[in-house]
């Protein structure tokens, strides 16, 4: 997600978004063509008028709900565990706050992409990029990579809880969960990573 729906903002997030190879699998000469001749031009203005239709007092969704997230998170973690959130594409970035980790001197690196089920253009660049930045790094930790959980007992009963009582109130006779489509190569590119 962007940092606003200004359009200075949507625009260097779809630059970074749509030049990752896993997001867009053409080579790069291609992907950069594709960004600069197409999404840059024609959908940046709209795609940040959308942003601005869906933005909260606090700014955009997904930001606010990081932020809650990571809030409640921290009340039931011991503070000496370090918790942060970072996006793939977007700010705080992915550099950032392994930097901020480590100058905490962690041993172990626990990341948890917040993508239900595996897909390489969002959960295999966000490893990527993980795995990228440690490269990089003097202090060498141990890692752990927190895979699909569209199945996990802990999921469904959160889900359970949230909707109950919404559902009860709507009278539906049916819930349907809509997932992101995907192309099937993207959802098997696991590259052994066991996501």
């Amino acid at each position: 997600s962007p940092q606003s729906a200004q359009l200075a903002s949507v625009r260097h997030f779809l630059w970074r978004f749509f030049l990752d190879a896993r997001v867009v699998n053409l080579p790069w000469c291609l992907r950069y063509v594709f960004v600069i001749g197409y999404v840059l031009p024609f959908l940046a203005g709209k795609i940040s008028k959308q942003y601005s239709a869906v933005s909260l007092a606090e700014g955009l969704p997904l930001h606010v709900h990081r932020r809650a997230l990571l809030s409640e998170f921290r009340k039931y973690l011991p503070d000496s565990t370090f918790v942060e959130s970072a996006m793939c594409f977007g700010r705080p970035c992915i550099d950032e706050k392994i930097e901020s980790l480590l100058a905490h001197h962690i041993e172990k690196l626990i990341v948890c992409p917040m993508f239900t089920q595996y897909c390489a253009s969002l959960t295999g660049a966000t490893v990527n990029k993980v795995f990228a930045e440690l490269a990089c790094r003097d202090h060498i930790v141990a890692r752990e990579f927190l895979g699909d959980f569209y199945n996990a007992p802990f999921y469904i009963n959160a889900l359970s809880k949230l909707y109950k009582q919404p559902l009860a109130d709507f009278g539906a006779d049916m819930l349907l969960f809509i997932y992101p489509a995907f192309p099937l190569e993207y959802m098997q590119d696991k590259d052994g990573l066991g996501a």
